[in-house]
């Protein structure tokens, strides 16, 4: 979320967190201000540590953690382990 031409005082950092706690695949953050015209947000992302084939042909990338991302298509799919949904 890009907000052009507001003050960083105005900006809730606070806020911001609460927002990117929310993201499933992120593992970390930082955010830092860097005064008088730049807010830093630093993003890591969980690894991805396989794919479960389904049937329609999508992958369903699996987190580190056992969380389950949803559905993304074949030509953004890492190179990790799949494996094959039979249900």
């Amino acid at each position: 979320n890009q907000q052009i031409g507001v003050s960083l005082i105005e900006i809730s950092v606070s806020d911001l967190n609460q927002e990117l706690k929310k993201i499933v695949w992120i593992e970390n953050f930082h955010i830092h201000r860097i005064w008088p015209r730049t807010l830093k947000v630093s993003i890591y992302p969980e690894d991805v540590k396989m794919l479960v084939v389904k049937k329609n042909g999508n992958y369903a990338p699996i987190l580190e953690s056992g969380k389950v991302l949803d559905d993304i298509s074949s030509d953004v799919a890492p190179d990790v382990i799949l494996i094959q949904d039979e249900r």
